[in-house]
């Protein structure tokens, strides 16, 4: 699959209304999800996506043309599933039935939920946004903020300790948790200085030693949204020079702080959709 930047919306039409599982309750601050039922729901549908992503085409093109196009006889034409890559926000829709006009909806939703009007959108107050942090490889660190949240208050801080074992051999796991403002979404750090995984396309080696480069995943009420952190690289300079229209990503990442005792900081922040964001607004 040809590979763009950045955001990816993937939207599963057919099945949108039919089967809503018993997802967790909603509560204050984001919990790890740990139920064996949920989990394998979460990660069977974990799985699809990524080898969806990994084996269509994308047809690109602008949100408007998109939700002309959608709309029209000639998507009808198609076997689904289609993938549209949006040009100017890097999101990717992909319509499982002939439901055009949702799969607009969803892309147009998105579009105004994640308009740069800030030259850093991911520390941008207006939007909900996530931070991710490792340190010697291994500790790992998950900051979210509601809309309007204070840059130095974060709704959510958490910690732990999740190596990724023999990435040789081995994926990189998967961390699931569950929001009461960006929903249910799942986490998987993609790389080492020494591999970058092969499950998903275009991953990036780390440039220091540890893991790096996560991909965030929100599992909406028939569809999913993606964001390959470093794909999804912001430019202040982009932002200044369009005015907040180019901005070239949602995200900021890097090295931290080299010095660190025990191994590198490493880390950055994504704009990201809110639970209220799209259709439906709500999460699955």
């Amino acid at each position: 699959m040809k590979f763009s930047p950045c955001l990816a919306v993937l939207v599963s039409l057919a099945a949108a209304a039919l089967h809503r599982p018993n997802w967790p309750k909603r509560h204050f601050g984001d919990q790890e999800i740990t139920d064996p039922n949920v989990l394998a729901e979460l990660q069977t549908r974990h799985a699809r996506l990524l080898a969806n992503m990994r084996d269509n085409e994308v047809i690109y093109m602008h949100t408007d043309e998109a939700i002309g196009y959608l709309n029209s006889p000639l998507q009808k034409r198609l076997v689904p599933p289609i993938i549209l890559g949006i040009l100017g926000i890097d999101a990717f829709v992909e319509v499982f039935s002939e439901l055009g006009g949702y799969a607009a909806d969803i892309a147009a939703g998105l579009q105004r939920a994640l308009d740069w009007n800030d030259h850093a959108i991911w520390t941008d107050p207006g939007h909900c946004r996530v931070f991710f942090q490792t340190h010697a490889g291994s500790e790992l660190t998950f900051k979210t903020w509601n809309i309007s949240s204070d840059s130095d208050s974060p709704d959510t801080n958490w910690n732990d300790h999740q190596p990724w074992i023999d990435p040789h051999s081995n994926p990189p796991p998967v961390i699931y948790f569950d929001s009461p403002f960006i929903g249910t979404y799942s986490v998987q750090f993609t790389a080492t200085d020494q591999v970058a995984w092969s499950g998903i396309d275009g991953t990036e080696k780390c440039v220091m030693q540890g893991i790096c480069n996560p991909q965030y995943v929100f599992y909406r009420n028939g569809y999913n949204i993606l964001i390959n952190t470093w794909h999804s690289q912001g430019e202040v300079s982009k932002c200044q020079y369009s005015d907040g229209e180019e901005c070239g990503g949602l995200c900021s990442s890097g090295v931290l702080d080299q010095f660190s005792r025990h191994g590198n900081v490493w880390g950055g922040c994504c704009a990201v959709p809110c639970i209220w964001d799209g259709p439906d607004g709500d999460s699955m």
